[in-house]
């Protein structure tokens, strides 16, 4: 009579990651390149950062390259175009009864639609400039267009939030230059791409997002660049 092997058992924090719900093979590996293999890792993985965005801070105490949360005032915004309308700056100007801070995003010009002189408009970013105070590419709150709210950021992979819990419809980000539309979760997430000179083999394209009466559609448009 064969004896029975003794059952093995794997301590709960020696399991590897995928036993986690939610981490398939696609997100393992990119754990694996931080050196998270167990869930005892993914415990004692300490952040490389940790941004505290409780604390509003005067525009007029902002300190060059330190990362700040503030808040402010619309007083003016409008998109500037470059190298024969190939290129745009837009930019807001915040104003807080303390000072003015003026936000710049390289080719997005479509957010000047989401803002208007008046609104109140929380951003988090570094001041690259303090004559003029100015930040490059902030994030920004919340933002409200048609009755459905909207996240906006540069870098979807600094999202710090479930936009579908935060009660968000729809996320914009740039940063990869990489035209993309998908939804997730009733969540539309939406990259319009570069309008800018073409970038390695990355398609040249616009996006536009319609919004009424509570319903999206949202269209990317590639661009024929001679």
């Amino acid at each position: 009579m064969t004896a029975a092997a003794p059952t093995q058992h794997i301590l709960p924090l020696a399991r590897p990651v995928t036993a986690l719900h939610g981490v398939g093979p696609e997100r393992a590996a990119q754990l694996a390149r931080l050196e998270i293999r167990t869930i005892a890792d993914l415990l004692l993985h300490r952040p490389r950062r940790y941004e505290d965005r409780r604390h509003l801070v005067p525009i007029a105490q902002l300190q060059l390259g330190e990362a700040v949360t503030t808040r402010g005032t619309v007083v003016a915004l409008g998109v500037k175009w470059y190298k024969q309308h190939t290129k745009s700056i837009f930019e807001l100007i915040l104003d807080d009864g303390t000072a003015r801070l003026h936000c710049r995003w390289w080719n997005l010009p479509f957010m000047e639609k989401y803002f208007a002189v008046g609104n109140e408009v929380i951003v988090f970013g570094k001041p690259v400039e303090l004559k003029p105070r100015t930040m490059g590419h902030p994030e920004t709150e919340v933002v409200e267009a048609g009755g459905l709210s909207i996240y906006m950021l540069h870098d979807l992979g600094r999202l710090d939030l479930k936009p579908e819990a935060a009660g968000f419809r729809i996320v914009v980000y740039g940063h990869s230059h990489q035209p993309k539309l998908e939804e997730k979760n009733g969540v539309l997430y939406f990259n319009p791409g570069s309008a800018g000179p073409r970038r390695f083999s990355l398609p040249v394209s616009v996006g536009s997002l319609m919004i009424e009466a509570g319903t999206v559609r949202a269209e990317l448009v590639e661009l024929e660049i001679g």
